[in-house]
């Protein structure tokens, strides 16, 4: 009988647990995923399931990391280091550029019903700042995570920002169009702290064809997963809530690509990372914490061990 030892019984059963939580995410409605694996030399990043996404720029200050560690144990993210907003630095921008495939992109978050444009949905992400962001001593782009679309005409623009001076807060979303502005954001006396790691997630619902959506922000410390099955105050996640009734019936995101990391510069270098940007067409039971990817022949074990329960399991003909 062939003899497994504990560390590669408890890679097999990671493997296996990974396996369970895949078909979980997926019927949590993720279109679109990007796990920051590792990057080609062309700076196609690899660990994406929905689209593909590339690192935007050329310069080296832009990378996939595993140190300082970032969730579980030699977990793979995306390293982005801004320099200072001068004409010596014509890269200051850092990010990955995010390409869902037809069907999956920002516009799942937007639907009609009964002539009443509604959002759904939601996307989740992690992030850890080199310095402490808050609503009183960190500017609009300290922390500018994503910037995408248009809100002339027709078109969405949504927004995650920190600011300071008009709306004092370490982390805001907004969804902008010409029907109105839906904004949600953390209390200004709430802190990012320096150097840790954070699960931030959105999640948006809607009153059907009332045409009321309601934006929720959650934000906790941690490699931890977000319940959302609690959208009242008791829930310690959930950071800020806000409701629209969008005029304009037919806005929505035209633009399919969009940038992630740190997208806009500051006065001075900031060093950022992000991993494992997931976007959802429905409302997730849970946006799940970060889960450790086992080798490929872990995986292939795993296979194995199940496919050996499977023919233990068959009747006798």
């Amino acid at each position: 009988m062939c003899k497994v030892s504990k560390k590669r019984f408890g890679a097999i059963v990671a493997g296996i647990t990974m396996a369970a939580t895949l078909v979980s995410s997926a019927n949590a409605a993720i279109v679109y995923s990007v796990d920051f694996d590792s990057a080609t030399s062309d700076g196609t990043i690899q660990g994406v399931t929905g689209g593909t996404a590339t690192i935007a720029t050329t310069s080296n200050r832009t990378t996939i990391e595993t140190s300082p560690t970032f969730g579980p144990e030699g977990n793979r993210f995306l390293r982005t280091i801004s320099p200072v907003n001068n004409a010596q630095n014509p890269q200051a921008v850092q990010v990955a550029n995010l390409a869902p495939s037809a069907g999956n992109s920002l516009s799942v978050l937007t639907t009609q019903i009964g002539g009443q444009r509604v959002m759904k949905g939601g996307f989740d992400f992690f992030l850890r700042s080199d310095i402490a962001v808050n609503g009183t001593t960190t500017s609009v782009n300290t922390l500018r995570v994503i910037d995408a679309g248009s809100s002339s005409g027709n078109g969405a623009r949504l927004i995650v920002n920190s600011d300071s001076g008009s709306q004092d807060t370490a982390l805001q979303v907004d969804v902008i169009t010409s029907g109105g502005a839906l904004k949600v954001r953390a209390p200004e006396a709430f802190t990012i702290a320096a150097n840790t790691l954070y699960h931030v997630a959105v999640l948006y619902t809607n009153d059907g064809a009332a045409g009321n959506t309601t934006g929720h922000l959650f934000i906790v410390e941690g490699n931890t997963a977000i319940d959302t099955s609690d959208l009242t105050s008791s829930n310690p996640a959930l950071r800020g809530t806000t409701s629209i009734n969008f005029t304009n019936e037919a806005s929505s995101f035209s633009v399919p690509n969009f940038n992630f990391g740190k997208v806009n510069t500051t006065s001075n270098e900031r060093l950022q990372d992000f991993d494992a940007f997931r976007l959802y067409d429905a409302t997730p039971s849970t946006f799940a914490a970060i889960t450790a990817v086992p080798e490929p022949t872990v995986v292939a074990l795993a296979g194995v061990g199940l496919a050996m329960l499977a023919l233990r399991r068959r009747p006798n003909a």
